[in-house]
């Protein structure tokens, strides 16, 4: 699936990213926080955060358990977009060039932004 941990950290955190919840992933995977947001169902996120973290374990392990109707009814453009390009990195069958420019993109929406 991934090349590496460090490959699938860097896509999920920029996906993350999209929904301001980066601080959730490290160099290392999900942050204790993120799990225990897992276990409460969310917690305090809103349906789309809660959407996208799921998304994040399914993309890491398999065990968000995130719904297509979910995915396609709650999310927006931006942030389906961003679930999307994170898969299609995962696909070993897309084409070089199109998974390494989507690689790229979720790498700099994971980059920190300079301030105004």
């Amino acid at each position: 699936m991934w090349k590496s941990d460090a490959q699938a950290c860097q896509v999920i955190g920029g996906m993350l990213k999209t929904t301001r919840l980066e601080y959730l992933w490290t160099a290392d995977g999900p942050t204790d926080e993120a799990c225990k947001l897992m276990q409460a169902g969310g917690g305090p996120l809103s349906h789309g955060q809660e959407i996208m973290l799921r998304v994040a374990f399914d993309l890491w392990n398999g065990g968000g358990k995130a719904e297509l109707q979910d995915l396609i009814g709650v999310l927006d453009s931006g942030n389906l977009g961003a679930v999307l390009d994170a898969i299609l990195v995962v696909r070993q069958d897309v084409g070089a060039e199109r998974r390494r420019a989507t690689e790229l993109a979720l790498q700099s929406a994971a980059s920190p932004r300079k301030p105004c």
